[in-house]
């Protein structure tokens, strides 16, 4: 059979893979069928309702197999994108730098498996992982864009839900190992920071409201200009921060190109942008920066093994 590479992104704040799929890093257990089967899975006879709510935060996410049964969705979704129900699969995925050197080959031991039978949205299909590839986040993002870089000194941002991964690389496009560094402090902190300011007042906002007011996509008839100064304030004043703490660890961003990668660094974009005293020259990877970078390092990976 032939074998199927699958990148999947496993953040704390969201799932991502090819194809622009994406979903809420969470899901509901149902004791029953439900009536819709939308975003339903099957699995060892339980139902999940994938993408709904969100898990809190998990460094180590081998500890139980809520991963495993979240990235059983992301699976699904692309063998239905090349018509298939029936693979033997290798997953190319990533960890935080931090992370990586602790928690590789757990990750591998972790995700292969066979003989795995689950249903999504009332499709049946049988894999088998049969290998794990696993990347640095955040430097695999580099890697889609090495040709641009690769006589500079790079800085890379990766501003994620919980943490911002930080290194830097050589005028070779090659990691400095010893500028691996993670930050506690990623977009759900800001989301809540303004969701408490807004409860403050007696205003009970979503996470995807707040996440419009920022992109300024908000519908100004039900959202006053106040609540929108209130909200771009409380951004401005986390840009700041983040950028500060970033400095303060010793990374050039006002010399060396920086990279700014995956959706939180999205969100923020027109904010980073105007902090020109704290940034010289920067390039904005779409959310889906690491899935690119998995995918091509899981091919050239492949011909390796071959």
């Amino acid at each position: 059979m032939e074998t199927t590479i699958i990148s999947i992104d496993h953040g704390n704040k969201q799932i991502k893979s090819e194809y622009g799929i994406k979903y809420d890093t969470g899901y509901t257990v149902m004791e029953k069928e439900p009536v819709t089967n939308k975003n339903v899975l099957k699995y060892n006879g339980e139902y999940y309702v994938i993408g709904e709510g969100r898990f809190s935060v998990m460094n180590d996410k081998t500890i139980d197999d809520k991963f495993f049964i979240l990235s059983l969705k992301a699976i699904a979704l692309n063998l239905k994108k090349w018509n298939k129900q029936h693979a033997d699969i290798i997953l190319s995925v990533g960890l935080p730098l931090i992370h990586y050197g602790e928690l590789k080959e757990k990750y591998k031991k972790y995700f292969m498996r066979k003989d795995i039978e689950f249903e999504y949205e009332n499709v049946h299909y049988k894999i088998d992982i049969t290998d794990v590839f696993v990347w640095a986040q955040g430097y695999a993002a580099m890697i889609s864009k090495f040709h641009d870089y690769k006589n500079t000194q790079l800085t890379i941002i990766d501003l994620g839900g919980y943490t911002t991964d930080l290194c830097r690389t050589t005028s070779k496009g090659l990691l400095i190992n010893s500028s691996c560094n993670s930050i506690p402090f990623g977009i759900i902190h800001l989301i809540n920071d303004i969701k408490k300011e807004f409860f403050q007042k007696g205003i009970n906002l979503t996470e995807e409201q707040i996440e419009e007011i920022i992109k300024g996509e908000a519908d100004t008839l039900f959202i006053s200009k106040e609540l929108y100064a209130l909200v771009n304030k409380k951004v401005d004043t986390f840009v700041v921060n983040l950028l500060s703490k970033v400095n303060e660890l010793g990374y050039v961003t006002t010399i060396n190109p920086v990279l700014f990668v995956g959706g939180g660094s999205q969100l923020l974009k027109k904010h980073i942008e105007q902090k020109t005293d704290n940034i010289g020259y920067a390039e904005f990877m779409d959310e889906f920066s690491n899935i690119y970078g998995y995918s091509i390092l899981g091919r050239q990976a492949l011909r390796r093994v071959i």
